[in-house]
């Protein structure tokens, strides 16, 4: 696996040399990881960057194996730093990473400083609601897109990782630059050239979108090359993404379907290999068609995911079945408004692949697929 190779070393802080030498810290979070977990990294670093370099391997497995928990620790002076990756009872140590969105919250409000509890406000609520996915230009969205440009490419994994970081940096940065000189000096020509491509207003530049990082890095006295070259970098991505999905849409066209019912409702399998044709076709099958169950197969991995459209379709008696046929290799998720079911998933996708094949999988999901017809009804 990709993610046990040693890997070069990431150092948080600009200044100090990959040739440093300090000891090697490494940071083991899940693969693809999300905003909350690459926040999680904040207080390591405001402990221990003067103490170490940073490195980061991912695990592609809800839980790791012993051998690679003693080959993570190996290769971290004093340890690893680990972020919501297994057990976390197995690691009782006080440096252990945090776990939950809640703890990142606990540790910036005590500080006792307004912007500290501004952020572990807007972390509470997006934990709740997922606002921050909703914003235009939004970080906290755009990379959970952007990881599937290069599939489990652990160096451009961690690049994202990196270029993340720096915009929860951004969020503590001081600085008195007057932001309309920016927007008015010749001088800055090449930097309101890129402002003017979001075609935000100003009521749309939100925390932790790109133009609010862009605005921090001006106000802090960046340079215009650094402002250039960070901001590029993401606006290149931002394109790129948007690209594959052009391209999903065309080759999901021309794909071969399995439509079949469960208790007369429509549902659907869908041969996919790569993340956003799968979101393609939850949009066209789910949101816009008038498919109850959807089934994405990865053509590459054999993984299953199994969606549904609404409150009223149950997967608790399927799940239930599944994990005693194959123990270890489902995930069920009732959090929402509709269920999930999972074998493996892109983040996860170490995880062993089911044995059913396509029909036996249907028969399976004829049996053990319910309806609440009242909420049916209701709906």
């Amino acid at each position: 696996m990709s993610s046990q190779k040693k890997a070069k070393a990431i150092v948080l802080k600009p200044e100090v040399s990959a040739a440093s030498t300090k000891p090697t810290k490494l940071v083991v979070m899940p693969a693809l990881p999300t905003f909350d977990k690459i926040l999680s990294l904040y207080p390591l670093f405001m402990t221990a960057s003067d103490q170490f370099n940073f490195d980061i391997a991912f695990s592609a497995s809800n839980q790791p194996t012993e051998q690679q928990y003693e080959k993570w620790n190996s290769q971290s002076s004093g340890g690893a730093y680990w972020i919501d990756v297994g057990d976390m009872k197995y690691h009782n140590a006080a440096e252990q990473g945090f776990r939950s969105s809640a703890e990142i919250q606990g540790y910036l409000l005590q500080f006792g400083e307004p912007r500290y509890a501004a952020l572990a406000e807007i972390i509470g609520r997006n934990n709740e609601t997922g606002e921050l996915k909703h914003m235009r230009h939004s970080v906290v969205k755009l990379i959970r897109e952007i990881y599937h440009l290069k599939a489990q490419d652990d160096e451009f994994h961690k690049k994202v990782v990196f270029n993340t970081f720096d915009v929860v940096r951004a969020w503590f940065w001081n600085g008195n630059r007057d932001f309309s000189v920016m927007l008015s000096d010749e001088r800055y020509k090449e930097l309101k050239k890129l402002w003017d491509g979001f075609a935000v207003s100003e009521a749309e530049v939100q925390p932790l979108t790109l133009p609010w990082y862009m605005k921090k890095l001006f106000v802090a006295g960046k340079s215009p090359k650094e402002i250039i070259t960070k901001i590029l970098w993401w606006i290149n991505r931002q394109t790129e993404v948007k690209e594959r999905y052009v391209l999903a849409e065309q080759q999901l066209q021309h794909r071969q379907v399995r439509n079949f019912t469960i208790s007369g409702r429509p549902a659907v399998i869908v041969p996919i290999r790569n993340f956003f044709e799968g979101k393609i076709a939850s949009r066209e099958m789910m949101y816009k068609g008038d498919h109850v169950v959807l089934v994405l197969r990865n053509v590459k991995t054999r993984h299953l995911t199994v969606q549904t459209k609404a409150t009223n379709v149950n997967l608790e008696a399927l799940a239930e079945e599944l994990k005693k046929l194959e123990p270890g290799l489902w995930y069920f998720e009732k959090r929402f408004r509709a269920h999930i079911a999972m074998n493996g998933s892109w983040q996860y996708y170490a995880t062993k692949s089911t044995r059913f094949g396509d029909e036996a999988f249907i028969e399976l999901m004829r049996k053990f697929i319910t309806f609440d017809r009242k909420l049916e009804k209701a709906s």
